[in-house]
């Protein structure tokens, strides 16, 4: 599975897999708890790693943390649950928590008319005893967008006390991240989430195979439930075609790209990785610059060859015999 994934991920991607099939998903499913648009999914204190589920119960534990891995793969979920954990559903209400988006939200000035006001805001002092007040929680989604300038100007509150503030940057790469801060952090890696633990977190079940292409989103399975077997239920589909009108109508229907629908089925095998000769014509029939100017006709007899080859090595890998004749002809 491991050495399909690698495959996969060769030649398409997460976002190029979510960028097309969110448009399709109905949106205003995200909550709200400063203010800001977040997901809805908050998790329980039992459900956090391990290292967040410490820091709760040590406060001499608690660092800056910078949260690394994949799109979904539950790094801004966990940081907003452990908000909530911290500070208690009513997070708002103390003024401790700062929600940022840093792609709109990445310059100097935001540092300077947001981010220091709010750290030195005494609206804790309402609620709370001198001391007794939990520490306040800035969460920087998308960080690695933030400018340079931005990045170094919370040296200053990088060296404070955990006790006062806790950063918290959210990315997906460590390569726009300011070497001199860098350190400051205490870098948790997130892998993609697995389809036992998604159904855990969202309460639907989602297949194996729809949680490995995607990665484990978590923002798409909860935006998408209606989209949670759609890969699986195409690739059965698909292997059970007959014909190459079936196969043709399957590949192009409505609502996937092609594309991402040729790149499932061409790197399901783990036991048979395509050739280059394959690969050469799954580029020809999917590449945007091609289609348009080929006649249905072709793509028809292009995608049938493809089929029959594929399925030729997976009855071969499995051990069956017999598989669908390939017309080596040009179509």
């Amino acid at each position: 599975m491991i050495e399909r994934l690698a495959y996969f991920r060769l030649f398409t991607t997460t976002a190029h897999l979510n960028n097309h099939n969110l448009d399709r998903c109905p949106q205003g499913l995200n909550s709200s708890l400063d203010g800001t648009t977040q997901m809805a999914v908050l998790l329980q204190k039992e459900q956090l790693s391990p290292i967040l589920q410490n820091m709760l119960k040590h406060p001499d534990a608690r660092s800056h943390m910078l949260f690394l891995g994949p799109p979904g793969s539950g790094k801004t979920t966990a940081a907003q649950s452990f908000a909530v954990a911290l500070h208690g559903k009513q997070t708002n209400k103390f003024a401790s928590l700062l929600f940022l988006n840093s792609s709109d939200e990445r310059s100097l000035d935001t540092m300077r008319q947001k981010i220091y006001p709010f750290v030195e805001s005494r609206m804790q002092s309402l609620f709370f005893s001198d001391g007794e007040a939990p520490p306040k929680v800035i969460i920087f989604d998308e960080a690695e967008t933030l400018t340079d300038q931005a990045q170094c100007a919370l040296r200053p509150l990088l060296q404070r006390s955990t006790k006062d503030v806790i950063i918290i940057f959210i990315c997906n790469s460590l390569s726009h991240i300011h070497p001199q801060i860098l350190n400051k952090f205490l870098i948790t890696p997130f892998a993609p989430t697995g389809s036992h633990k998604l159904q855990k977190i969202l309460g639907i079940h989602v297949p194996q195979l729809d949680s490995m292409y995607r990665c484990g989103d978590i923002r798409f399975f909860k935006q998408c439930p209606h989209l949670t077997k759609q890969i699986t239920k195409f690739l059965y589909k698909f292997h059970h075609a007959t014909n190459p009108d079936e196969v043709y109508q399957l590949a192009t229907e409505s609502g996937t790209p092609f594309r991402d629908r040729m790149t499932w089925f061409l790197f399901f095998h783990e036991s048979a990785p395509p050739t280059m000769k394959e690969l050469s014509l799954w580029s020809a029939i999917t590449a945007s610059e091609s289609q348009p100017y080929l006649e249905e006709s072709i793509v028809k007899g292009l995608l049938w060859k493809l089929w029959c080859t594929r399925m030729t090595k997976f009855l071969q890998v499995t051990g069956t015999e017999t598989g669908p004749k390939v017309d080596t002809s040009t179509p």
